[in-house]
C-alpha cells in the first residue's frame, strides 16, 4: 500500500500508512521492508512539504540504522530528526529523536555521550509527564552505566525503569528491561542473581511470542554458562537462539551469537568450530558496517590465533581492534584489547612489549572502576613475573583479593573469572 500511495504521488498517505509500521517490523525484524517503506515515506513527505513527517520518518530510520549497526547513518538521520522537531518547537518529538540518538551512541560505545543525551531526553519526558518515555530513557542511561562499570547508578536506573513498566502493567517492556537489568549481575560474574532474571524474562517473550527477544534472553543464558565455565551447557542455548535469529532473518543478532558462540568454542578448546563461527560473524559485521562489533570479533580472532601460538595473526587482529575502539571511542573495549595484546606479546616471549600492554590494560580498567577485569590483568602481569624470573605469588594474591572485594569468594569461581581463554 505504501508503494502504491507514492506511485500514484499520493504522498500524504504515503508517509501517514509506514508511520503504522515499525512496531511490526521490529517485531519480525523484517529490516528490508522497514528500508523500503520508509525510504518512499521519506520522498513523500518532502514531496508534501510535511516537516515534522520528514522528521518523524528520519527518526525511524535512524532507529532501523541501530539496528543495522549502521551507526554512522543512525548518527546522521537522528540528528536530522531532531533539528527539524526543534526547528519546529516540537519538544517531544525532539526529545523522542535525542533517546534514540542515545541508544545509537550506548550501541556504539560512547556510552558518556549517550549518557548525557538520554538525560536531555529525560528532562523533556518528566516535565511532559510521559512515563512510558521516561522509563525508556532510565533504561538507555542504566545500560549505558553498566557498559562503564558504574553498577550501583545502573542498578538504581533499572529499578526505576522497571518498577514503572510493572505500573503500567507493560509485562512486555519490564521484560525487556529486565534482560538489560541480568547483564549488570553477568558482568559482574554474579550469576545467581543473573539466572532467574533472565528466566522470568524468557517465560513472559514466549507468553507473548516475541522471539527476537526469546532469542536474546537465550543467548545471555548461554553467555552466562559459557562466562561460568560451562562451555557444553552454553552451546545448545547457542543454537536454540541461532535458530530463531535465521528465521527471522535477522543477521546481526545472527552474528553477535556466531561471535559469542565462536568464544564458547575457544573455551571448550573447539578451534575449527571456534574459526568457523568467528569468521562468519566477522565477515557478517563487515558486510553490515558494523565497525565496533567487527570489532569485537577480531578481539575473539586474537585469542583464538594466540591460543594456536599464530601470533602475528594474533596481533594483526588485536591491533586493529583497539584502533577501532579507541576510534569510537569505546574505553571498556580498549582496555580488553590491550589485555588480549599483553596475552599474546608474553605468549610470544616479548616479556618487555607485553609488560607495557598489561600496564597500559591495568591504568584503563582502574580509571574505569573495573574491578573483575583488573583483577585479570594483574593475574596476567603474575603470569609474566614469573617467565621474567620474579615471585608470581604477589600479583596472584592481589588479583585473588579484588575478586573477593567484588564478591567472589569461592576459590573455584575466582579461578574462573581470571582463567585465561
Amino acid at each position: 500500500m505504501v508503494e502504491q500511495a507514492h506511485a500514484a504521488g499520493l504522498w500524504d498517505q504515503a508517509w501517514r500508512l509506514a508511520e503504522t509500521l515499525p512496531v511490526m517490523f521490529d517485531w519480525r525484524a523484517d529490516w528490508r521492508a522497514w528500508d523500503r517503506t520508509h525510504h518512499l515515506a521519506l520522498d513523500g513527505a518532502r514531496r508534501a512539504g510535511a516537516a515534522l513527517a520528514e522528521a518523524s520518518i528520519l527518526r525511524s530510520l535512524g532507529a532501523l540504522y541501530r539496528e543495522l549497526g549502521r551507526y554512522e547513518d543512525a548518527v546522521r538521520m537522528l540528528t536530522q530528526a531532531a533539528d527539524i522537531f526543534h526547528s519546529r518547537s516540537d519538544t517531544h518529538g525532539w526529545a523522542t529523536a535525542m533517546r534514540n540518538l542515545g541508544d545509537t551512541y550506548r550501541y556504539q560505545g560512547r556510552l558518556d555521550e549517550a549518557i548525557s543525551t538520554f538525560a536531555d531526553a529525560l528532562d523533556v519526558f518528566d516535565e511532559a509527564a510521559d512515563v512510558r518515555s521516561v522509563a525508556g530513557a532510565l533504561n538507555g542511561i542504566a545500560d549505558a552505566n553498566r557498559g562503564l562499570s558504574r553498577w550501583d547508578d545502573a542498578r538504581r536506573h533499572f529499578a526505576t525503569c522497571i518498577a514503572i513498566y510493572r505500573d503500567l502493567d507493560d509485562r512486555r517492556e519490564q521484560a525487556r528491561a529486565t534482560v538489560r537489568y541480568a547483564m549488570v549481575f553477568r558482568d559482574q560474574h554474579l550469576h545467581q542473581q543473573a539466572f532467574p532474571l533472565l528466566a522470568d524474562a524468557l517465560e513472559v517473550f514466549r507468553e507473548y511470542g516475541d522471539r527476537r527477544w526469546e532469542a536474546r534472553a537465550l543467548r545471555q543464558l548461554a553467555v552466562l554458562h559459557r562466562n561460568a565455565g560451562d562451555a557444553h551447557a552454553a552451546l545448545p542455548l547457542f543454537h536454540q537462539c541461532m535458530l530463531i535469529f535465521k528465521d527471522l532473518a535477522d543477521r546481526r543478532g545472527a552474528a553477535v551469537t556466531h561471535r559469542n558462540r565462536g568464544d564458547a568454542h575457544r573455551l571448550a578448546e573447539s578451534y575449527p568450530d571456534s574459526a568457523a563461527d568467528l569468521c562468519t560473524a566477522l565477515e557478517i559485521f563487515s558486510n553490515i558496517g558494523d565497525r565496533r562489533w567487527e570489532a569485537r570479533t577480531r578481539l575473539s580472532l586474537a585469542g583464538l590465533h594466540r591460543r594456536l601460538k599464530e601470533y602475528d595473526e594474533a596481533r594483526c587482529h588485536a591491533t586493529a581492534a583497539m584502533d577501532a575502539f579507541r576510534v569510537i571511542p569505546d574505553r571498556p573495549a580498549e582496555g580488553r584489547a590491550l589485555r588480549e595484546l599483553g596475552m599474546l606479546l608474553r605468549d610470544a616471549g616479548d616479556l618487555s612489549e607485553a609488560r607495557d600492554a598489561f600496564l597500559m590494560s591495568r591504568s584503563v580498567f582502574h580509571t574505569l572502576g573495573e574491578d573483575l577485569w583488573t583483577a585479570r590483568v594483574v593475574a596476567g602481569l603474575a603470569r609474566l613475573d614469573e617467565l621474567d624470573g620474579a615471585d608470581p605469588g604477589p600479583r596472584s594474591g592481589d588479583a585473588a583479593a579484588i575478586c573477593r572485594r567484588a564478591g567472589i569468594s569461592s576459590a573455584a569461581e575466582i579461578a574462573t573469572v581470571l582463567r585465561e581463554w
